[in-house]
């Protein structure tokens, strides 16, 4: 992979992260329809780092009040953030044994181009869906009070954003207004709950790297020089995406990104179907 592709890919990736398209699977298909090299898991966990990034330094506010709960917690005390580190907590918990659990069969099935535009369609139907019959006038709020029960919910959804094209975001932010959050708590939810799930897999991954490295069998298909150029791009397209996308939901909702799901999936399936 030259530079000039890790460019694109992190373009899709910084604008394809936060939005309730799948990044994973745009990834993928990038490779298949713009005949440009596919690098693997490891190149996507590398560009999902750079947008990891972008969502620790937007919500720093955030995760500093989870921060400064956990620290109390530790202390015996009480802290108005306690209730949503729990509910982080077990989402988190339960995402990291679901993906563990399913992870193989991710990595094995699930970049298949006609499998990737049905997750993109029917998990997308999904979304539209669920954020059109919800309420918006719901008082659940996972931040002030403890939810575990929805926190679980929230955090098995998102395992399943290791199969391409279910989108992480978008698969949270369905199981979030189903479960009966507003639109602005379960997307600054769904935010937050992508970064340990995101620096916990860069950080594997990178060990399995040096690893494969230290044996001397081609453990990567690009150079540092194109990672990096990779990390940069999503960064910056990363914190852009973050505050457009809460300002679009605040106004307009998921109806669109839906109807872009649909009529992405039915265009793999139409071209995959003509080349055959």
């Amino acid at each position: 992979m030259n530079p000039y592709d890790a460019l694109i890919y992190g373009l899709v990736q910084g604008l394809s992260e936060f939005f309730p398209v799948s990044s994973s699977g745009h990834l993928v298909l990038l490779s298949k329809f713009l005949d440009l090299d596919d690098p693997g898991v490891a190149f996507d966990l590398l560009l999902h780092f750079g947008t990891g990034m972008a969502a620790l330094i937007y919500f720093r506010k955030e995760i500093k009040d989870l921060m400064a709960a956990a620290f109390f917690f530790c202390q015996g005390k009480e802290h108005p953030a306690l209730p949503w580190l729990k509910n982080f907590f077990f989402s988190t918990l339960v995402s990291v044994i679901s993906i563990l659990l399913i992870k193989n069969w991710a990595e094995q099935y699930g970049r298949w181009p006609p499998l990737v535009a049905l997750n993109l369609m029917v998990f997308g139907l999904f979304m539209f869906l669920a954020d059109t019959f919800s309420p918006e006038n719901d008082t659940t709020d996972l931040q002030l009070k403890e939810h575990p029960r929805k926190a679980v919910l929230i955090g098995l959804a998102q395992s399943l954003a290791v199969f391409p094209g279910v989108s992480r975001s978008g698969i949270t932010l369905t199981m979030g207004r189903l479960l009966g959050l507003k639109r602005r708590e379960a997307t600054r939810y769904s935010f937050l709950l992508s970064l340990p799930i995101i620096f916990a897999g860069t950080a594997k991954e990178l060990f399995s790297l040096l690893a494969a490295q230290a044996q001397e069998d081609g453990g990567q298909a690009f150079s540092s020089f194109s990672a990096i150029t990779g990390i940069i791009v999503s960064f910056v397209v990363g914190i852009l995406s973050i505050h457009f996308f809460l300002k679009l939901m605040e106004r307009r909702g998921l109806g669109f990104f839906a109807f872009y799901r649909l009529l992405l999936g039915s265009l793999i399936l139409f071209f995959l179907w003509k080349g055959n």
